[in-house]
C-alpha cells in the first residue's frame, strides 16, 4: 500500500527513520494497552522489584 501511494512534494518525511518510528509507536500502544488491562495489584510489585535493582549492580 505505501508503495503505491504518491509523496506529495514539500510533504513531511521521515525518510530512514520511518520504521523505528512505527515499531516505537507499536511497542508504546502495546505498553499503554497492558498497563490499561493489567490489574493494578499486579502492576506495583513488579514496579518495586524494577525500582530496588540497580543499573550496571552486577560486578
Amino acid at each position: 500500500m505505501r508503495g503505491r501511494l504518491d509523496r506529495g512534494k514539500g510533504a513531511f518525511d521521515l525518510g530512514r527513520l520511518e520504521v523505528p518510528v512505527a515499531v516505537g509507536a507499536l511497542a508504546w500502544s502495546a505498553v499503554a494497552v497492558f498497563v490499561l488491562v493489567a490489574p493494578a495489584e499486579a502492576f506495583v510489585p513488579a514496579l518495586i522489584a524494577a525500582l530496588e535493582t540497580e543499573p550496571g549492580g552486577m560486578l
